[in-house]
C-alpha cells in the first residue's frame, strides 16, 4: 500500500464531525444509481479505485457546479483508474431528472436513507449531508479524505493531488 505521508487526512479538523478519516477500512454499500441500477462499492473498486463525491441535493449551491466540473473531469478519473460516483440523498427519479437536465454522465447514487452517508460521517446533525470526497482503494481503505468547500477548484484539485500522489 501506498505510503501514508501522503494522505490528506481532514477529518480531524472539519468542525468536530466525524468523517471516516483515511487509513481506515470503507464502509460497504449498495446504492441505486439514476438508472435504476444497483451498484455497490465492490462492484466500483472491481475497475479500479473509486472516488465517492457526497453532496446535499441535485442543485443545491455549490453542487451543481461540483458536480458539471466531476462530470467534465470523469474521464480523466477513470483514466487514472478510479471511477468518480456522487452519491445524495436524492431519490433515483430525482438523481434521473437532474443528470438529463443537465447533461450529467456521471453515476449519481441515490441514498435516501442515508446509510451511506452516515457510515461515512458526511451527515450534519442538522440533516445536511458537506460536500465531501473519498478515495478509497481496491483493497476497501479510504486513502484520501477532502472536504474544500471551494466548488469552483474542488474537484480540479482533488484531481491534481490524485494525480500527483496515487497515479501508476
Amino acid at each position: 500500500m501506498e505510503n501514508m505521508e501522503n494522505s490528506i487526512d481532514i477529518a480531524k479538523n472539519f468542525n468536530d464531525h466525524n468523517v471516516k478519516p483515511a487509513g481506515t477500512p470503507a464502509p460497504d454499500f449498495t446504492l441505486t444509481d439514476q438508472n435504476g441500477e444497483d451498484v455497490s462499492l465492490a462492484h466500483l473498486l472491481n475497475r479500479g479505485m473509486a472516488l465517492l463525491y457526497f453532496f446535499s441535493r441535485d442543485g443545491a449551491p455549490g453542487v451543481s457546479e461540483e458536480l458539471a466540473t466531476l462530470n467534465e473531469y470523469r474521464e480523466r478519473f477513470e483514466d487514472l483508474g478510479i471511477t468518480p460516483v456522487g452519491i445524495s440523498e436524492d431519490g433515483i427519479e430525482t438523481h434521473k431528472r437532474y443528470a438529463q437536465k443537465n447533461n450529467i454522465s456521471l453515476t449519481l447514487l441515490a441514498d435516501p436513507e442515508n446509510e451511506a452517508s452516515e457510515a461515512y460521517g458526511t451527515r450534519f446533525e442538522s440533516g445536511i449531508n458537506a460536500r465531501v470526497s473519498f478515495v478509497v482503494s481496491r483493497d476497501h481503505e479510504v486513502v484520501r479524505v477532502y472536504a474544500d468547500q471551494r466548488s469552483r477548484s474542488h474537484v480540479k484539485e482533488v484531481y491534481r493531488n490524485v494525480k500527483e500522489t496515487l497515479a501508476e
